[in-house]
C-alpha cells in the first residue's frame, strides 16, 4: 500500500468523503474564480484560499483528518472537519472586524478633514 493510498483511506465513510471532496473542490474553484476576476481583495482571498485548501486536503487525505480528530479527542472525524471550517470562518470574521474598524476610523478622519477644509474654504474671503 502506497503512502498516498494509506493517507486517503480513513475512517470516514467513502460516500461522505466523496461529497466532502466535491464540495471542498467547488469552494476552492469558486474562491479562485473570485480572486482571478478581482472581486475578492487580496487579504480576504488568502484567508478564503487557505480555508478552501485545508478543506480539500482534509477531505482527500482522511487519515490526516483522523489523526487530527484523535489528537483533539473528537470521535467522529467529519466533526473535526466541521470544527476546522468553523475555526476558519471565525478567523475570517475577526479579520473582517479588524479591517472594518480600521476603515471606520479612516472614514471618520477623512470626514473631519473634509469638514475642516470646507470650513476653511467658506471662511476665506472671495
Amino acid at each position: 500500500m502506497t503512502l498516498i493510498a494509506y493517507l486517503i483511506d480513513g475512517s470516514i465513510p467513502q460516500r461522505l468523503q466523496y461529497i466532502a471532496i466535491v464540495l471542498s473542490i467547488s469552494i476552492l474553484i469558486f474562491t479562485l474564480n473570485l480572486i482571478r476576476q478581482g472581486k475578492l481583495k487580496e487579504g480576504y482571498s488568502l484567508i478564503w484560499f487557505f480555508i478552501a485548501l485545508a478543506t480539500v486536503i482534509f477531505s482527500v487525505f482522511a487519515r490526516i483528518l483522523d489523526s487530527f480528530a484523535s489528537l483533539i479527542s473528537i470521535a467522529y472525524a467529519p466533526a473535526a472537519l466541521l470544527l476546522i471550517l468553523v475555526g476558519g470562518l471565525f478567523l475570517l470574521a475577526i479579520h473582517s472586524s479588524v479591517l472594518f474598524t480600521a476603515y471606520d476610523k479612516r472614514i471618520r478622519e477623512l470626514a473631519q478633514d473634509h469638514a475642516i477644509l470646507k470650513q476653511e474654504i467658506e471662511s476665506t474671503p472671495k
